[in-house]
């Protein structure tokens, strides 16, 4: 009686187990699974791909931003440095006389290179700089000889003229698509101790800085422009990705805001004019006129980048914001007590 009993328990069992061996999930179960699933990792990768763009994007302009800073701190350390700074009307000049009287044509006697719509001169100033080891060799060798060819032996220094401008010129595509600072120096001497052409020595009394390179002649007693011939281009570049959009009137991104008060933009619209160039003025200063009254004169630096063409970047608004800073000079040349 057991047994029998027992065989039927055991047959049903194993024939249940079976059952659930030979069932499984349907074809359109593992659609619907395989779709679920689809969904689920796509929303994922999706999310990861905008987050992976969007530090991108802001690591672009975080680097841009970092240049322009740096830049700007560069350009604000030979301000500090300045015995004379040009006033923004310089560059297109301000005097119409001949012998100017005040503020010639500056860019006349900047290299041939920069005098075109491609370069927009925006700071000028002269400091002074350490003469180069030949010519200290020169000097210390016979200075006696030295100083009667016109080496600057006792002060050991002579004066620089700097100038940054707004560059659009991208020969090669070896820069970005937007603009870019520059930096050209007119120095004295060559590295080898050479003199540069093009250098006329300012020195307060036959050549005063406001009138460079006007000076008395030595030969004819008159004043006359004692630059014999334009110096050579020998800019390098400061720093790129900088703003190229032209000023529009109401856009906020583009305004140029000087302080109330006896402060010059430079360059002035003039230049812009002159040059034939459009009105950028991604890079501009404010100078204080200030030396006319016996105070040192303050310039103000504004300057704004662009980091369109940098990795994750699109489209021509990724400006950033326009970093200020405001430098005290304090050279006392061309100053009224």
């Amino acid at each position: 009686m057991a047994a029998p009993f027992l065989k039927r328990k055991f047959g049903r069992l194993l024939q249940s187990r079976q059952k659930r061996k030979a069932s499984g999930f349907t074809l359109i179960e593992l659609l619907v699974v395989i779709l679920i699933a689809g969904g689920i990792i796509s929303g994922l990768m999706y999310l990861v791909v905008e987050l992976l763009g969007v530090d991108q994007r802001e690591s672009s302009r975080t680097e841009t931003q970092r240049e322009m800073q740096l830049a700007m701190d560069y350009m604000a350390s030979e301000l500090r440095e300045a015995v004379y700074v040009y006033n923004g009307e310089c560059f297109a000049g301000r005097s119409a006389t001949t012998p100017p009287t005040d503020c010639p044509r500056l860019i006349n006697y900047l290299p041939q290179a920069l005098e075109n719509n491609n370069n927009i001169p925006v700071l000028a100033f002269w400091k002074q700089q350490p003469i180069p080891e030949p010519v200290k060799a020169r000097c210390a060798a016979n200075a006696t000889t030295a100083i009667n060819n016109g080496d600057p032996c006792t002060s050991a220094s002579s004066y620089a003229l700097i100038v940054y401008y707004i560059n659009r010129d991208n020969p090669n595509n070896i820069w970005s698509r937007n603009a870019r600072i520059k930096r050209y120096a007119l120095t004295e001497f060559q590295a080898d101790g050479t003199r540069v052409q093009g250098y006329v020595r300012p020195d307060e009394v036959s050549v005063k800085f406001d009138t460079w390179p006007f000076g008395n002649s030595p030969t004819t007693n008159r004043v006359e422009n004692l630059q014999a011939t334009r110096p050579t281009d020998t800019s390098n570049i400061l720093v790129d990705f900088l703003d190229n959009r032209v000023g529009i009137n109401g856009n906020a991104a583009t305004r140029t805001v000087c302080p109330t008060g006896d402060y010059n933009i430079s360059p002035a619209d003039t230049a812009f004019t002159q040059l034939g160039a459009p009105q950028i003025r991604s890079f501009y200063a404010c100078i204080d006129n200030g030396a006319t009254s016996g105070r040192n004169r303050e310039v103000i630096l504004y300057v704004r980048g662009n980091a369109q063409g940098r990795p994750g970047i699109r489209g021509a608004n990724t400006f950033v914001p326009t970093l200020e800073t405001r430098v005290l000079v304090r050279g006392v040349l061309g100053r009224n007590p």
